[in-house]
C-alpha cells in the first residue's frame, strides 16, 4: 500500500511539517505533474530521497494511472509471418466479407445484407476453401461471426490448423484492413447520392485491384495466384478477320507451361520482396517504442474501451482512460490474455494498450 502524502513530507530539517491534509487536498496533489509536483514541494521541504519517493508515490497512484496516458510507446512490431506458397494463410474482416490471400494478395468480396455467422461461414467454405484449397491458417478479427462456434467448427472439419484473432481495438495486425481502406475509397468513387447501390460496382473494384501490379511483390495478385495473365478485354487474343467458320483447336501449350515451371522461382522472389518489405516497417515501427514484458499474475494498466451512454448520463470523455487488470496468459511476445480485477475475463489486448503497474502484484487497491 501507498502511504499517505503527508507521511512523505518533512521539512529541510527533516522534521515533519505540521500541515492540515485532507482527501481533497490528496486528490489534487496526485493530479498535478511530477515536474511541478517536485518543484513546489522542494520550495519548502527536503527529506534525503526527496524525489525518488515522490515520483514513486505518483507512479503508484491509483487514480493518475487510471487517467493518464504514457508518453512512451509500448510494443515492438509482432514477427514475420512465413508463408510459402498463395492461401496458406487467409485474412478475412467483415467488410463485406473481404478474404484476403496474404501471399499474393488476391482479394475476394462479397456483399451481403446481413453478416451473419451462417453466412459468412457459408462464404468461407463454398468459395475460398473448395475454390482456392484450405488455409494452414486464417486471420480474423474478435467479430461474433469469427468467434463463434459454427466458424470454429468449419475450421476444425477441414483442419486449419489455427485461428488467428487480433487483439481487441487492435485490427492493424491483419493485413486485410490496408485492403478495406482501398476498397472503400474506390466504392466511395462510385457511390453518388443513392448509398443504397453501392455493391453494383464492387465486384468491378475487386478485380482491378487483383489485376493490378502490387506495389510490394512487383505481380498482380491475379498473376501470382493463376501463373499466368488475366485478360481484362478481348483484344488480349488479337483480332481475326473473321468469325465464320472458324474452329477452335488445342495451340501450343509450351509457353504457358514454361511460365508454370517458373512460378517457384517467381515465389522465392516474393517471399523476398515481402521479407524486404517487413524490415522496413519493423523499422519505422520500432523507431520510437518501447519492449515491454508481462508475467501471468502481473498486475497491468489496460485502456478503457467505452462508449458515452446519454440516457445513462455517462460520457466516455469522463471515464477513466484505464482500468486495472491481471495478466492471465500470454498470447505473444505483444499480446496477453487479461482479467479484470473482479476475475472477469477482459479478452486479449495488444501491449501498445496496456502500460506498467508500478504498485505491488499483492495489492488490492492502490492509493
Amino acid at each position: 500500500m501507498v502511504a499517505p502524502i503527508n507521511d512523505l513530507i518533512k521539512n529541510k530539517k527533516g522534521k515533519r511539517h505540521p500541515i492540515k491534509w485532507n482527501d481533497q487536498a490528496e486528490q489534487a496533489f496526485k493530479t498535478i505533474k511530477e515536474a511541478l509536483t517536485l518543484r513546489r514541494i522542494g520550495e519548502e521541504f527536503y527529506w534525503p530521497r526527496m524525489r525518488q519517493d515522490i515520483l514513486r508515490y505518483i507512479k503508484s497512484c491509483r487514480i493518475c494511472n487510471s487517467q493518464k496516458v504514457p508518453f512512451s510507446r509500448y510494443g515492438l512490431m509482432g514477427a514475420e509471418k512465413k508463408v510459402e506458397f498463395p492461401w496458406q494463410v487467409v485474412c478475412a474482416d467483415i467488410w463485406g466479407p473481404v478474404p484476403r490471400n496474404w501471399f499474393t494478395k488476391y482479394v475476394l468480396v462479397h456483399p451481403m445484407r446481413k453478416a451473419t455467422a451462417q453466412a459468412v461461414t457459408k462464404f468461407m467454405e463454398n468459395e475460398v476453401f473448395l475454390v482456392y484449397g484450405v488455409p494452414q491458417f486464417v486471420i480474423v478479427d474478435n467479430g461474433k461471426q469469427f468467434a463463434c462456434r459454427l466458424f470454429k467448427d468449419l475450421a476444425e472439419r477441414y483442419k486449419v490448423q489455427k485461428i488467428w484473432f487480433n487483439a481487441k481495438f487492435h485490427p492493424q495486425t491483419n493485413p486485410v484492413e490496408r485492403c478495406n481502406a482501398t476498397i472503400g475509397a474506390a466504392i466511395r468513387s462510385y457511390v453518388n447520392d443513392n448509398q443504397q447501390d453501392w455493391d453494383l460496382e464492387i465486384h468491378r473494384v475487386a478485380h482491378a485491384i487483383r489485376t493490378a501490379t502490387h506495389e510490394v511483390t512487383g505481380f498482380p495478385p491475379t498473376f501470382l495466384n493463376f501463373g499466368r495473365k488475366v485478360p481484362i478485354s478481348g483484344d488480349y487474343y488479337g483480332q481475326v478477320n473473321s468469325t465464320e467458320g472458324i474452329q477452335l483447336a488445342p495451340g501450343d501449350r509450351n509457353n504457358y507451361s514454361e511460365d508454370l515451371a517458373n512460378l517457384p522461382e517467381l515465389y522465392r522472389t516474393v517471399k523476398q520482396r515481402l521479407h524486404e518489405s517487413y524490415q522496413k516497417s519493423r523499422q519505422r515501427y520500432n523507431l520510437r517504442r518501447r519492449e515491454v514484458t508481462y508475467e501471468v499474475g502481473d498486475k497491468v494498466w489496460k485502456r478503457n474501451k467505452v462508449l458515452s451512454n446519454a440516457a445513462n448520463n455517462f460520457s466516455a470523455k469522463l471515464a477513466p482512460k484505464y482500468v486495472l487488470c491481471t495478466v492471465r496468459q500470454r498470447l505473444s511476445k505483444v499480446v496477453y490474455a487479461l482479467n479484470y480485477e473482479n476475475g472477469k475475463d477482459a479478452g486479449s489486448w495488444h501491449v501498445s494498450d496496456m502500460k506498467p503497474y508500478y504498485g505491488s502484484n499483492s495489492d488490492v487497491s492502490v492509493g
